[in-house]
This record gives structure tokens, sequence and C-alpha cells, in this order.
């Protein structure tokens, strides 16, 4: 995919680094051809064939028509919340920390995860796996 025209976020950007790191670790360098400050808007410069491009699975969750998108190996993004000390067995906040564990956990299988009213609340830490996106 070294030859493809790339649509990045332009510099700086944790987005642009996530790209340019992963092209990197596949042995090969990205000819970002468009950058895009909006990547949902950039999704159509892949929707239409004239780049490719890696997002978070964030942005990717409803993509115009004539894109696939394609969940890539690795570990993904490591995310933490941060909560006062001695907060966390409060109910709202254990509550939205028991929240955020099950989002996180099913994001790194790939299927939502049903609720858990009794779940012991963990520091959250989880993996969103980047995607690669490609159009027609």
């Amino acid at each position: 995919m070294g030859a493809c025209a790339w649509v990045a976020a332009p510099a700086p950007s944790s987005c642009r680094e996530m790209l340019l790191h992963a092209c990197r670790n596949a042995g090969s360098t990205p000819r970002i051809a468009h950058e895009c400050a909006d990547l949902r808007s950039g999704l159509w410069l892949v929707a239409t064939g004239q780049a490719v491009s890696i997002l978070p699975k964030l942005l990717c969750d409803a993509p115009p028509p004539g894109v696939a998108v394609r969940e890539l190996p690795g570990p993904g993004r490591t995310l933490d919340a941060l909560v006062r000390a001695g907060t966390e067995t409060q109910s709202a906040v254990a509550a939205t920390l028991a929240a955020l564990t099950a989002l996180t956990a099913a994001g790194a299988q790939g299927a939502p995860a049903p609720p858990d009213e009794a779940a012991t609340p963990a520091p959250p830490a989880g993996r969103g796996a980047p995607t690669a996106a490609s159009g027609r």
C-alpha cells in the first residue's frame, strides 16, 4: 500500500502519528497526498477511491458507502480513567468506571458487552484497535 495515496490528519496529530507508526511497523512509508483535520470527512476521499487511511475505530462506526473497514492486528490504544482518590466506590463513579470497563472490554473483542450490575469496578484500561479504511 506504499504506492497508494493516503489521507491523514495535519501534523501535529496523534492520529497521524498512529498512521505513520503502523505503516513503519509494516515496512512501508505512506505517501500522504491529502490532509484533512476532520478525518470523518477524509473518509469520503477513501470512499471515492482517492485515498486510503488508518483511523481510530471510533471514527469508523458509520463509514460512507464504498468504504471497507478492516481491523488491524496489534494491541491498539490504552485508555485510562482518572478519578479523585477515594471516590471510586461512590455509586455514580463506580457505575461510570464499570461501564467504561465493559465498553473497553467489548471493544477489544469487537462486540458490545452486556451491562453487568454486579461487576466490581476495576481501573479501566482497554484496547480499541486501529482500523484501516480503503475505498472501492
